[in-house]
């Protein structure tokens, strides 16, 4: 015998796998990821914890989940199959993803569109891509007889202008009144606005088990169906790194006609994914091992810290000759060629020796790293670069440590 709340789950989950039970007539997953809890087998989009006891799982959304059964006695079975796309079928899964989308950016005045290079040379999903999409609780009270002023909800201000600053693909999921999403402060509800027309996406949910679906009256905003915030988030995610950050507006508290038709457009095909979609859409197990090693790889203020390389090189007579005819500060021009590479401008120096020039840069790996180099030779301007990883000093005493513990196993050649 084991423990219903925990082994047994596992065993369960085994035999599901095993039995097949979930494949179609080309042995293809039909029924997309599932959790099995205490013998029932639910979809993955109509599925949460409800309290936390050890189980505790609970069909969300208001029209079932529960698919079938596994563990109980006889082999594991399936009585219905989720209408929505997952795995192998999704358009939003790794390899449907493009290799580069657009983003956004504010730049002193004004928000600006980058581009955001989602996958890697080899079609590997750049921890640099992934979104940062917060939940907003929209409870809030302020007791005040004047109009709402968005200004006063001081967080969400704080939170739009920091993903502005930070993060190129970012969005919001806003949890409403129960069951439909609906708003419960309009000064919040402007401030959203805002963030839409900034470029930011925003979800509309219920808070908690919805057992409804939002509506779509407001074209400016996803609706997040019967969606709990979490998976709207996930989901959400995926969808920044398929279709990339809404169209700006000049001035996103008073968007002109076009620019708000625009932004309807561009919500239109992330709610088709809403629509349509389970949340785990995306490979999720590669997801999963990104964030882990972004989690596991911060500095201590908690910034996500990719390696660090320098590349140093000399500038041609050429390129010295055009900027004398014509001087321009190059920083932006660097910065954007790391961002398409995967990564990070550092730093930029002009410097006096053998070389003429320094760029300190993070990058995913080396190999972003040399593709920044060779787009940057094979223009034209620069030759005789040389590209180095560097580490910090706590990086190398690691590295002491490490080689520390196996220096005495060595032994140079030709000594007994």
């Amino acid at each position: 015998m084991i423990s219903n709340d925990g082994p047994k789950n596992i065993v369960d989950s085994i035999e599901y796998i095993a039995s097949r039970v979930w494949q179609d007539e080309q042995g293809r997953n039909q029924a997309g990821a599932v959790l099995i809890q205490e013998q029932r087998v639910f979809a993955a989009r109509a599925v949460q914890k409800a309290d936390a006891r050890p189980g505790g799982y609970v069909a969300t959304g208001g029209h079932g989940g529960i698919l079938g059964a596994a563990g109980h006695d006889g082999a594991p079975l399936l009585h219905y199959l989720p209408t929505a796309r997952h795995t192998w079928r999704s358009e939003v899964n790794l390899t449907s993803l493009p290799s580069q989308v657009t983003g956004v950016r504010r730049e002193g005045s004004r928000i600006a569109t980058v581009p955001v290079a989602v996958k890697g040379p080899d079609g590997a999903l750049l921890d640099t891509a992934i979104p940062k999409v917060a939940i907003a609780k929209d409870a809030s009270y302020w007791d005040d007889d004047n109009p709402p002023d968005p200004e006063a909800e001081v967080d969400l201000v704080a939170l739009i202008g920091h993903m502005l600053k930070s993060a190129p693909l970012a969005g919001f999921v806003v949890e409403g009144f129960t069951p439909y999403g609906r708003t419960a402060s309009n000064a919040r509800q402007r401030l959203m606005l805002r963030a839409v027309h900034s470029g930011l996406p925003v979800v509309r949910v219920g808070r908690g088990n919805t057992e409804g679906f939002v509506p779509l009256h407001d074209p400016s905003f996803i609706g997040g169906s019967n969606l709990t915030a979490t998976k709207a988030r996930l989901l959400l995610m995926a969808c920044l790194m398929k279709f990339g950050s809404l169209p700006p507006a000049a001035d996103p508290d008073h968007p002109t006609s076009a620019e708000a038709a625009a932004v309807g457009e561009k919500v239109a095909a992330y709610q088709a994914v809403f629509d349509t979609h389970s949340p785990v859409a995306l490979n999720c197990r590669r997801l999963a091992a990104t964030l882990s090693a972004r989690q596991s790889d911060r500095s201590k203020n908690g910034r996500f810290v990719m390696p660090l390389f320098v590349t140093q090189g000399r500038f041609t007579r050429e390129y010295i000759k055009g900027g004398l005819a014509k001087p321009e500060d190059r920083h932006a021009a660097i910065s954007r060629l790391c961002e398409q590479a995967g990564g990070k401008l550092v730093s930029l120096y002009f410097t006096l020796g053998h070389y003429d020039f320094m760029v300190i840069s993070e990058m995913p790996d080396a190999k972003a790293a040399s593709v920044l180099a060779f787009v940057a030779t094979g223009g034209g301007g620069i030759e005789g670069s040389v590209t180095t990883q560097a580490f910090t000093t706590a990086e190398a005493r690691d590295m002491l440590a490490a080689a520390g513990k196996i220096a005495g196993q060595y032994k140079p050649m030709g000594a007994s």
